[in-house]
């Protein structure tokens, strides 16, 4: 998937293709100043202010309480951004704010648009990032407050997917054991174990993550064959041959290669023969050649926060066969390209 200028007209796509047009300040000035505006609607309540029915600016003024005249420069941007649309004087929220952006929407990105606030700051650390190659190592630094924005925006990015996850996740014939590795707000573990219903899920997760993350499962799922257990896999004993399958989604990003390798051989041991590892993350394609943008942008992404990055199917598939597992087709899904899973079995 690549993020990209879409020109309106003829004179404007001659434009891009014969680079007359600036492209980079689309892609800096006109795309950071975007960006700030949707989050900044988000934050202020703009896109709430026209759930029921559209509004004009006077309207959207009194009810944000915010400054008619600013208001009128930034509805239009989101106008022109395709966020509303304006008729007859009144402004109207169009199908991707109400099916995203609203606070009680089914699939929406309301609370990860929150926890942007406290992403924004970190990008001003890219430079020296880039000098030192320290990453910011954010769970060692987090508030208890920024803990709660984080585990909501988690949850609300695997909201996307969740259902497909359910779906097409494969599951051992009779498994009844399953451990979820850095599961945080149990929404892959709550749909696994809805199609699965015999499943019991261990979620191991940070201690902090726990603590904000079991009452925003309390709300999801209403089974007793999940539970949390707080502790750092790195350095838990996982047990021997516990689970038929052990889950992973968006973690192994977070650590480095000799981590991951060295926690795959962990999971090997905690595994009964023919059980399953599951590592679902977004891959870095093998050569920039071929690089997904979304993908290439969270993998620095991901280093600047955590000294680490997305990784190739090549580096992950070649962790689990080094620990022990022989590999199995790769799952892609739909609602979010680039996400799939790296599936091993433990034969023996």
């Amino acid at each position: 998937m690549k993020l990209n200028i879409r020109p309106d007209n003829l004179l404007e796509y001659i434009a891009k293709w014969t680079l007359i047009a600036p492209l980079p300040l689309a892609d800096t000035n006109i795309s950071f100043i975007n960006a700030r505006i949707i989050m900044e609607a988000v934050h202020l309540g703009v896109f709430e202010a026209l759930k029921d029915k559209s509004k004009t600016l006077e309207e959207i003024a009194a009810a944000t309480q915010l400054n008619g005249h600013a208001l009128r420069s930034f509805l239009g941007a989101l106008t022109s951004a395709e966020y509303l649309t304006y008729t007859d004087g009144k402004f109207k929220i169009t199908p991707v704010v109400r099916k995203w952006l609203l606070k009680d929407a089914k699939q929406s990105l309301y609370d990860q648009l929150i926890f942007s606030d406290i992403m924004w700051d970190w990008m001003t650390e890219m430079r020296s990032f880039l000098k030192t190659g320290k990453g910011l190592q954010y769970h060692e630094t987090f508030t208890a407050q920024q803990w709660d924005h984080y585990q909501k925006g988690m949850l609300a990015v695997a909201k996307a997917t969740s259902a497909e996850v359910g779906k097409k996740t494969p599951v051992p014939a009779g498994a009844t054991q399953m451990l979820d590795i850095g599961g945080s707000h149990g929404l892959y573990s709550a749909e696994i174990c809805k199609r699965h219903p015999q499943i019991n899920s261990t979620i191991l997760d940070l201690p902090p993550a726990v603590e904000k993350a079991r009452p925003i499962l309390a709300t999801l799922y209403s089974g007793n064959n999940i539970q949390y257990k707080a502790g750092n896999a790195l350095e838990e004993d996982l047990g021997e041959q516990v689970y038929d399958l052990v889950f992973m989604a968006n973690l192994v990003h977070h650590f480095t290669h000799e981590q991951n390798l060295a926690l795959c051989k962990k999971i090997y041991r905690a595994l009964k023969p023919g059980g399953y590892v599951i590592i679902q993350e977004f891959l870095r394609p093998e050569s920039p050649k071929s690089a997904d943008q979304v993908a290439s942008v969270l993998d620095v992404f991901f280093a600047l926060t955590s000294t680490s990055g997305t990784w190739s199917l090549k580096e992950i598939s070649g962790w689990q066969q080094s620990a022990g597992f022989s590999p199995k087709k790769l799952v892609k899904f739909l609602a979010i390209p680039g996400n799939a899973q790296v599936v091993g079995v433990k034969i023996k």
